[in-house]
């Protein structure tokens, strides 16, 4: 039985790469109807504010210049050609035959109200913002009396699941620990801040081709702030591109100066006295939770020469957090115990007055509008007020998270764990590097994101700046999954095009169980499907704590409930993993 199943496999695979291709090279039949009507287009630069902003993913070769306003923006990427701009054609568009998708509308801009699962922890209340919430964090830290010791001490047999899946025999057996490989995290976001996440973010290598211009910067990609900024590049100060900070406000002086906020003047900063020219640029933090923290921009080392940025995370005045390509991470300890409090996410670039923001050139081709030196600032974050706010850092944490031991055991750890056995959060690849890749629920195009994986920041492929796997914890459990939806069928097609320079897109089986067919898309023929198994540990699912006294009573291996199983559809692609896919960071 065993060959036949291959078999079927290997037959069920190949049909699926054959069907990826069909549309790429389907030919439109003689005397068949021409594309839909188009609307005709007033004549203007990108980035004008008329019009309705789309992404379009087409056919290469596909001349769209038509449905646009003016010149949009437009990059070849094998069979597929990305454009971008703003029409008054959007239905047209859609309609077209060689046309695979089209995100439309601008960008979602935050929203006021963080996700209720997040607002557990008494300490970080976050409908608390800025000063409020700082107090409070103060106010607990000072209140809270020493945990006491556990009762049993006792090392566990095993620490999850890097002892029952042979993690740690592959670390210390054949010394294979992630070293060298960089890991895409498609989701919210990543927060860098965090202890067990501090440091493991990829560096832009330099290239031998491609565009030089990020180099030293961490490998980051961000389309929902990329595409508000390619949409509207003029967007008056203070206002923000989600997590591109506008930051077009000049201070001037010179020496340690102070100066009044100029959206409130009973506010009053002191500037370091670090700018070489005397001029800074100042705006306020894009993190809902920060409440609006000042930020300045300093040429610390040449006049005009925009390298650092200073951040005022506490709110008092004093620009206390500096920032620069070689310390990008801000964090801030309020109580004094060693362990960060405060984030304030990863600085990724600051505008040279030459180049556009990261991404741009490398997605979306030439054209894209270089911001002033130092007038836009580019952050990686894990905004809880955004959608998904948070779960792209647990992820990040379940693959390469190691906090070093500064989370202390206490009252929301097991009674048999102990720090001698090592960090509390453990990911089974330490050696890894993120590229995170974000926010893609709250706007953005996903092609955009999928295609950045292709080439990296320097716009050409298998130059080092890409990664290796795309983790992908997410999915449509709207859309039927036969493998023909457009996600599928495009991953697909970029792996056989670009081969081994493609990365293995690891996707989420989904949350749609339990029952048989009910994966979730997008899922590629040369993907890996992944399912949940349990691993509560000491928590329950809804995250609740339990008294968990013994290692042996930790519930661990079970598939979970709520995980999707194969097969999709049509009949084909099963699991072909399954994994600890709850509570393990």
């Amino acid at each position: 039985m065993k060959p036949q199943r291959v078999v079927l496999v290997v037959l069920t695979w190949i049909g699926a790469l054959t069907l990826a291709g069909a549309w790429l090279t389907a030919a439109s039949p003689a005397g068949a109807a021409p594309p839909p009507a188009l609307v005709p287009q007033a004549q203007s630069a990108p980035g004008d504010s008329a019009g309705e902003w789309v992404q379009v993913l087409a056919a290469r070769g596909l001349d769209l210049r038509a449905y646009f306003r003016g010149a949009p923006y437009h990059k070849d990427f094998g069979a597929f050609a990305l454009w971008a701009g703003r029409t008054a054609s959007s239905a047209a568009l859609r309609l077209h035959p060689q046309v695979l998708h089209v995100a439309q509308g601008a960008p979602a801009l935050q929203i006021l109200r963080p996700d209720p699962a997040h607002t557990l922890t008494a300490t970080l209340d976050l409908s608390l913002r800025g000063a409020e919430r700082i107090a409070a964090i103060r106010r607990s830290a000072a209140a809270q009396p020493p945990l006491p010791p556990p009762r049993r001490p006792q090392a566990p047999a095993d620490w999850f699941e890097n002892d029952v899946q042979g993690v740690r025999e592959a670390w210390q057996t054949y010394g294979v620990d992630g070293s060298g490989v960089r890991i895409a995290i498609l989701d919210s976001g990543v927060d860098f801040a965090n202890p067990a996440l501090q440091g493991r973010y990829a560096v832009q290598p330099l290239t031998s081709d491609g565009t030089q211009a990020y180099a030293g910067w961490p490998i980051a990609f961000d389309d929902r702030s990329l595409g508000e900024y390619l949409s509207d590049p003029a967007r008056p100060w203070p206002d923000n591109w989600g997590w591109f900070v506008n930051a077009a406000h000049p201070v001037s002086g010179s020496g340690v100066f102070t100066f009044t906020d100029p959206q409130d003047p009973s506010v009053t900063y002191t500037v370091p006295g670090s700018s070489r020219s005397g001029v800074y640029y100042f705006g306020y933090h894009p993190d809902l939770l920060l409440g609006g923290a000042p930020l300045l921009v300093s040429d610390d080392h040449a006049p005009g020469v925009y390298d650092s940025v200073y951040l005022d995370l506490d709110l008092d005045g004093v620009f206390e957090t500096r920032l620069d390509k070689s310390a990008p991470t801000a964090a801030l300890d309020l109580t004094g115990d060693g362990v960060p409090d405060i984030s304030g996410g990863l600085l990724t670039w600051i505008a040279d007055g030459v180049n556009p923001p990261p991404g741009a050139q490398a997605v979306y081709g030439a054209g894209a509008p270089a911001p002033a030196a130092g007038q836009l600032v580019a952050f990686m974050l894990d905004d809880l007020f955004l959608s998904g706010g948070g779960h792209g850092s647990m992820v990040a944490g379940t693959a390469v998270g190691d906090d070093g031991g500064v989370f202390a055991p206490g009252a929301r750890v097991a009674s048999f764990y102990t720090s001698t056995y090592g960090s509390l959060v453990q990911g089974p690849a330490p050696g890894a590097e993120i590229i995170a890749v974000g926010n893609i629920y709250a706007g953005g195009s996903i092609e955009a994101a999928y295609l950045f994986t292709i080439v990296g920041l320097d716009g050409v492929p298998g130059t080092g700046d890409e990664p290796h796997i795309v983790n992908m914890s997410y999915g449509d459990g709207a859309v039927e999954n036969t493998g023909w939806d457009w996600e599928s069928r495009f991953l697909t097609q970029l792996n056989l095009e670009y081969g081994p320079q493609s990365p293995l897109f690891v996707h989420s089986s989904g949350n749609g169980g339990s029952g048989y067919g009910t994966l979730i898309s997008p899922s590629p023929a040369t993907g890996l499907n992944v399912g949940a198994s349990s691993q509560f540990g000491t928590v329950n699912f809804v995250g609740a704590y339990e008294t968990v006294t013994l290692p042996s009573r930790v519930n661990y291996g079970d598939a979970l409930s709520f995980s999707g199983r194969g097969p999709d559809a049509g009949g084909a692609r099963p699991l072909d993993l399954l994994s600890n896919g709850m509570a393990g960071a």
